[in-house]
């Protein structure tokens, strides 16, 4: 019986581990059309931001909600949980990588 008791927080750990794999996160870039503490808007889409969304500036150093520019160029990684899209991190670009599709697997 003491086997088991020590093979639980393992096995738990590897389940949660699988479940967060199968996460589906995705990217979006370009110019930022709206802000917000609750969305933002890129490329005329429509994100919800998360109380943990995290900002990085173009220094590679955290930011703020504040440091985002309408007009300002953004890459944004979303988490898709159930069907819906969340933003995780949004980075401040200086530019938008052109021919790359929008929406792309990380």
């Amino acid at each position: 019986m003491m086997k088991m008791k020590n093979i639980f927080p393992g096995l738990l750990l590897t389940l949660l581990l699988s479940w967060a794999a199968h996460a589906q996160t995705l990217q979006d870039e370009g110019r930022i059309l709206q802000i917000n503490n609750r969305m933002i808007n890129v490329n005329d889409a429509a994100y919800a931001l998360l109380p943990t969304t995290k900002v990085i500036r173009t220094d590679n150093k955290r930011g703020k909600l504040s440091d985002l520019k309408v007009g300002g160029n953004a890459r944004v990684t979303l988490v898709t949980i159930g069907n819906k899209r969340f933003v995780d991190t949004i980075q401040i670009v200086n530019r938008v990588r052109a021919n790359e599709p929008l929406l792309k697997r990380e």
